[in-house]
């Protein structure tokens, strides 16, 4: 049996694999959304080509004045805040100040107390700088002569008004700004200097740096004994009373660190032990040691030797003593050496105060004597000056303007053409039909075991059944593909053997699709029981010329046995079981466990059994049917079908355990891109020219 990989229908949009075929995808959608919406851009063309038309057709005309304004001069106006209205900032700021709304107001308004009697109308305002030159040009356009150049000729009078307006509040703004400042400045010298004053009373400042200046000499000397007398502790500890007695000259040690006396005594007992040990030595070569001046000389040697250990004992003392000493002096001189610290430190900051104060005052004064230049240069006028702006050309006519009415038809039909394509892209985002094999492989990374191309219907709108010799070769040729699939789906004891062919909604073909495999099947000798399993709506008996009772719904009532409702067909090994008389019940005795047995029955008669079924989402009988049959084929129709249907059918099948094989394509479209390796069977199949070799 074939296994459920259902993980195979993962229903998110999987990545295209080769550009080229998802190039070929999107040119079969957007061919296929211009055959199916072919009239809305032709639509949309003519409404966008009338609408304008009807536009030109009633528009007023326009008339246009244009007039132009010259700046003759330019200084910088210098303010206490130092900004500059900058030259390459000029032009653009006078055509904001142009079309700003209170100018525009102003105009307008100018317009209504000089000429009553013109009706006011919109003006559309459009400033310009000439090249290269220090003119704007002022161009007004609207659909009264009159009223055009009266708005044009105010505008210009408003806005020099409002030059001179706004230039004369920014003088006053500026006074009024640097007179504020200056008091404050000199409420904050008086401040200033009340703090230097009160500073001198509390303190002297000529001690306080004579102070400072002890101080620091007194700290470095001060310093300086420290450093020497830790340097002396230091020797001092690396030092033992051996190395001191033994050789204190060689250690490079202040004699005031170590007891003279002390160690004069010890080496001069230790020459009298040298001597005395060497008259010991040379009197012992002729004399007994028990001479009694050998005896002597050992007892001098002993006494000399304790002489000696006394003399250690009171070096080490007095070594002690003097550590104890230096570190007494070391910490009563860290205890100036803070003292003194604070003195430095307190005169320090207080240097540094009456510093700070200086600096406040001089700072102080200095803003004080710059804002009383300014002052100054905004009182006397000698470092402001305006930009000098006069109206070069009052409003000259520069003539009326019409719309055209090919331009207008032309604009219309291209933007009507273009909303119309925005309109069918948009239908093709939200269309989810699948439109090829590929489609359906992006969307459900499902196998396809077939494409069925569109054939001719006969009156009736059925499908020829496939013939042993049958000349549509494309359309055989995808049976026979179909077929094949289901061979190889498994091995040969998995290979499937009860078929079910069903579909989502009704209309997708998944009757032609059972028949035409089950001929398929029965042209390899193999024998086939074709099963119209749909008891509500079954229409394969009139196709292949058979009864249509008794059939299935007979049978499943047990009211005939199943070999007499067994019909053959013009098909050689192909049977064929019809839907039966329309059941009142038609679910439950699919249900039923005589379904199971029927099943089991044909099981053993035939090779194959291919079952047509109902529609999923039309009713539940195929869900029902499907977990008793090997493997499930899924007839999806191109360009009707939709994901979301194929989705829901889907998900109802593995609810049941349906053993679900892929997907069969139906309705291919033999140009599209699924049928690219498909399109020489004609060639391939037709009869060979008079001449050619076999």
């Amino acid at each position: 049996m074939v296994a459920n990989e259902f993980d195979l229908f993962d229903d998110k949009p999987k990545a295209a694999g080769d550009w080229q075929d998802q190039a070929r995808h999107y040119w079969q959608l957007a061919k296929l959304l211009l055959r199916r919406y072919w009239w809305l851009p032709l639509l949309t063309l003519v409404l966008g080509a009338s609408w304008r038309g009807w536009q030109a057709q009633n528009d007023r005309p326009t008339y246009r004045w244009g007039a132009k304004i010259m700046l003759s001069g330019f200084v910088a106006q210098q303010l206490n805040t130092g900004v500059q209205e900058q030259f390459s900032y000029w032009f653009g700021n006078q055509r904001a100040f142009l079309e700003s709304s209170d100018v525009r107001k102003a105009a307008r308004e100018r317009v209504a107390a000089f000429y009553p009697d013109l009706q006011p109308i919109p003006v559309s305002i459009q400033p310009m700088q000439l090249p290269d030159t220090s003119i704007i040009q002022v161009v007004a356009t609207g659909s009264d002569r009159e009223y055009t150049q009266r708005y044009l000729d105010a505008l210009l009078e408003e806005y020099i008004n409002w030059r001179q307006q706004m230039k004369g509040e920014t003088s006053e703004r500026a006074l009024l700004a640097i007179t504020e400042q200056l008091d404050d400045i000199e409420r904050k010298i008086q401040q200033g200097e009340d703090a230097v004053v009160e500073f001198r009373k509390r303190n002297n400042l000529i001690f306080i740096q004579e102070q400072g200046d002890a101080a620091g000499s007194n700290l470095a000397a001060l310093e300086r004994r420290r450093s020497e007398l830790r340097t002396q502790m230091r020797l001092l500890e690396s030092l033992d009373v051996d190395m001191q007695l033994q050789n204190p000259e060689g250690l490079g040690l202040d004699k005031a660190l170590l007891n003279s006396a002390a160690t004069d005594d010890y080496q001069a007992a230790k020459r009298r032990l040298t001597q005395l040990k060497a008259e010991r030595d040379q009197f012992g070569r002729y004399l007994k040691p028990r001479h009694p001046k050998m005896i002597s000389l050992g007892d001098e040697i002993s006494r000399t030797e304790e002489l000696m250990e006394i003399y250690r004992e009171q070096a080490e003392q007095q070594m002690g003593d003097r550590k104890q000493e230096l570190k007494a002096q070391l910490e009563n001189l860290n205890i100036i050496i803070s003292e003194q610290e604070k003195v430095a430190l307190e005169n320090s900051r207080l240097s540094a105060e009456f510093e700070r104060l200086q600096a406040n005052l001089e700072r102080f004064r200095n803003q004080h004597e710059t804002l009383l230049r300014s002052l100054q240069t905004i009182e006397t006028g000698q470092d402001i000056s305006t930009e000098i702006v006069s109206v070069l050309e009052r409003p000259q006519y520069f003539g009326e303007t019409r719309m055209s009415l090919q331009r207008s038809l032309v604009e219309g039909g291209i933007l009507g053409l273009g909303f119309g394509l925005v309109l069918i892209a948009g239908l093709g985002l939200i269309d989810n039909r699948v439109v090829s094999g590929e489609d359906l492989r992006n969307r459900f990374d499902a196998p396809i075991l077939g494409l069925i191309p569109v054939e001719d219907q006969r009156q009736d709108g059925r499908v020829e059944l496939l013939q042993p010799a049958d000349d549509r070769h494309m359309f055989a040729e995808a049976c026979r593909t179909l077929r094949s699939s289901l061979f190889f789906m498994g091995a040969d004891a998995d290979r499937p053997e009860v078929i079910l062919v069903t579909s989502s909604v009704p209309e997708e073909g998944k009757s032609t699709v059972a028949m035409n495999l089950a001929a398929a099947i029965a042209l390899t000798s193999s024998k086939v029981l074709l099963v119209d399993a749909d008891l509500r709506r079954g229409q394969i008996a009139p196709t292949l010329h058979a009864a249509r009772a008794p059939g299935l719904a007979e049978v499943l009532q047990q009211q005939v046995a199943l070999d007499a409702a067994i019909q053959p067909t013009e098909i050689e090994n192909l049977s064929f079981l019809a839907s039966g008389a329309y059941p009142q019940r038609p679910g439950e005795l699919l249900l039923s466990r005589r379904m199971d047995e029927i099943l089991t029955q044909a099981r053993e008669a035939y090779d194959y059994v291919v079952i047509d079924s109902a529609p999923i989402l039309a009713t539940d009988d195929t869900t029902s049917l499907a977990q008793r049959v090997d493997v499930a084929l899924f007839v999806v129709r191109t360009n009707y079908t939709q994901t979301r249907q194929i989705k829901n059918s889907l998900e109802r099948l593995r609810l049941r355990g349906a053993k679900i094989g892929g997907f069969v394509l139906n309705y291919v479209n033999v140009k599209g891109s699924d049928y690219y390796y498909y399109k020489k069977y004609n060639d391939y199949y037709a009869p060979p020219s008079s001449g050619a070799g076999s």
